[in-house]
């Protein structure tokens, strides 16, 4: 399990730059599938266009809330999660905040 800490300094220092790296390109993902999604929502297409314009915009908000969800996971665990497992916490995410 992660410390508090150690979540902290995933989330403002070098030691989370790849996850950081990870979930800009998750957001920019999942936005582009929002845009590409058959019938998207007025709120699902704000955020797509907000978000392939400046992800760094959404970045801090899903970094916090996928280490929060996670903390029960080892700094390793956290900081090595494959792209996948990275685009489905963003995933979740998004859609947590879009209300779907």
């Amino acid at each position: 399990m992660a410390t508090y800490l150690e979540l902290h300094n995933i989330a403002t220092s070098g030691s989370g730059s790849e996850l950081r790296t990870k979930i800009l390109v998750a957001i920019t993902v999942k936005a582009n599938a929002l845009v590409e999604s058959v019938t998207p929502t007025a709120a699902q297409l704000d955020f797509a266009r907000s978000a392939l314009r400046d992800p760094k915009a959404y970045e801090q908000i899903v970094m916090n809330t996928v280490l929060s969800a996670n903390k029960a996971a080892t700094v390793a665990q956290i900081t090595g999660a494959t792209d996948a497992t990275v685009q489905t916490a963003v995933d979740g995410v998004v859609d947590k905040l879009l209300g779907v």
